[in-house]
């Protein structure tokens, strides 16, 4: 400390300053990353609902003409979206 710097300890007052800034920062960090995985798990179970009533509402035969569009082995996803991209198509077929 030859240049007369002498390094101080913390005063209380700006420890609990820096404490409550950090507090209210993980505390907003904590709520946003909530109402993002609140949001994000309803677009999941509107996607999944969606996909229900689609399918829910095609017959056995139509599904299984889908399926088989498809090569025997799909998700629920590709069948629903084939049958979307392709509806005109299957809804000619009379099933």
């Amino acid at each position: 400390m030859a240049d007369g710097f002498v390094m101080r300890p913390m005063s209380c007052d700006m420890q609990s300053t820096k404490r409550k800034t950090m507090n209210k920062l993980t505390k907003n960090t904590i709520k946003w990353i909530a109402v993002i995985s609140v949001v994000l798990g309803m677009k999941y179970a509107g996607d999944i609902e969606y996909r229900d009533a689609v399918i829910g509402s095609m017959s056995d035969e139509l599904y299984k003409k889908v399926l088989s569009d498809l090569g025997g082995t799909a998700s629920e996803k590709e069948i629903c979206d084939k049958y979307i991209s392709d509806k005109k198509d299957y809804d000619s077929l009379g099933f």
